[in-house]
């Protein structure tokens, strides 16, 4: 297998970005190939910076495994997090954006703004794409390199700010601070006819013959059934204080940003999106923090696909990073990147792999994904289920990040032989 001593890098998000400056850094000549390079890939009011929770503990851990690394994107991360001055969705776009900067400063670096359909499988070559990666590209990949396409709907609910709580009620029994908001028969057939003149409105502004195949969308599950939202989304139920049973309950579900409209997931424009919603009442002076969204997602099953060093198992001058592995989250996204420009590294030049043992956080993602026994396994993200079995000592709210970090610490300075998984 013949071994080349550039480096094509396909994807410039929090991956490829880490990938890339890390192998840069050591003297390797890197391509980066982005058919987006241009853009920033997250929206202010969709970002995956509002939406993921996961333990502070193990995020912060995580940060720091990156800094022993040495992520060129960390540092800054914290900076854009502690000064909590800038918009929390548009921390996203500024990262990435600091990031392509950064690429500037490295002459071995050359940035190629072409979409990527097929892999030279004899150049190494790392496929950072994300979650999102254009098709033609992914169905090279499964088709050469036995990745089998998993898409799953994702579904992002749209969000609001300025609730008319006067207006809203406890379900019974329910402790949370949820809300809800009971729909008669006639307030319901309005809602449904809000969001069909909507989508019509849109068919006419764009001329195209349909809107989104995914199921889950409002606009389409009114398309399919008048009783699609009741049934699903808006299904009634017994509220504290509501004296009858009401045909139809919007459920608003207490997050950071406001109130998330659960079900309420739409392809339409915002504009379209913010008059279905105005329309009802306790939401009439409503702002929409988070508009919503349903997107498909794909994925190679990681482990049919690739070893502990994220390798592909049928080239081995294929390496994968990222989103696209089954990781969710920006950190997990950075270190991912970064594991994978060692692993590049060594295979290169031939030296010995030392594989990060899954004590520490990040290989512990890259265990969780390359063990998941079924292919519609959730996506993987920082937690303490993934890295406590590995532990010495773990309360059930403590991790032991001493010995994370010694042996993030072992893995950077190269310690003889490989670490045990």
């Amino acid at each position: 297998m013949n071994i080349s001593k550039t480096v094509n890098v396909i994807g410039a998000g929090f991956a490829g970005l880490e990938c890339a400056l890390f192998l840069a850094k050591r003297g390797v000549n890197v391509h980066i190939f982005d058919k987006d390079y241009k853009k920033y890939a997250c929206q202010c009011e969709d970002c995956e910076f509002c939406s993921l929770k996961t333990p502070k503990q193990t995020r912060n851990l995580l940060r720091d495994e990156l800094e022993i690394m040495g992520s060129s994107l960390i540092q800054q991360e914290r900076k854009l997090y502690k000064d909590g001055k800038v918009e929390v969705g548009c921390i996203a776009s500024k990262l990435l954006q600091f990031g392509r900067e950064l690429l500037k400063n490295y002459k071995n670096i050359k940035v190629f703004n072409l979409q990527i359909s097929e892999i030279n499988l004899q150049d190494t070559t790392v496929v950072a794409t994300g979650p999102y990666t254009d098709k033609g590209l992914f169905e090279w990949l499964k088709n050469n390199l036995g990745s089998m396409r998993v898409i799953e709907g994702l579904n992002q609910n749209i969000v609001v700010r300025q609730v008319d709580k006067s207006l809203l009620y406890k379900k019974q029994g329910d402790d949370s601070q949820d809300m809800y908001y009971p729909l008669s028969y006639q307030d319901y057939i309005d809602l449904c006819n809000n969001i069909i003149k909507a989508r019509n409105d849109f068919l006419d502004l764009t001329s195209s013959k349909g809107i989104t195949k995914e199921s889950q969308a409002i606009e389409k599950l009114v398309e399919k059934d008048k009783d699609a939202l009741k049934n699903f989304a808006l299904r009634p139920c017994l509220l504290v204080g509501y004296d009858k049973r009401p045909y139809a309950v919007l459920r608003l579900k207490k997050v950071q940003e406001g109130y998330e409209l659960v079900g309420m997931a739409s392809n339409l424009p915002k504009f379209l999106q913010e008059q279905i919603f105005s329309k009802i009442l306790p939401l009439k002076n409503s702002t929409i923090a988070k508009f919503g969204r349903v997107t498909n997602s794909s994925r190679i099953n990681s482990q049919f696909v690739i070893n502990y060093m994220c390798q592909s198992n049928k080239n081995p001058n294929v390496f994968f990073a990222g989103g696209i592995t089954g990781l969710e989250g920006h950190l997990e996204a950075m270190a991912s990147g970064l594991a994978v420009g060692y692993n590049v590294l060594s295979y290169m030049f031939n030296k010995k792999v030392n594989i990060l043992p899954s004590c520490t956080c990040t290989g512990a993602l890259i265990k969780k994904i390359i063990l998941s026994n079924t292919l519609n396994s959730s996506l993987v993200s920082a937690n303490y289920d993934i890295i406590k079995e590995s532990l010495e000592h773990f309360d059930g709210n403590n991790i032991d990040c001493a010995r994370a970090l010694s042996e993030v610490k072992k893995f950077v300075e190269g310690s003889n032989g490989r670490s045990k998984i």
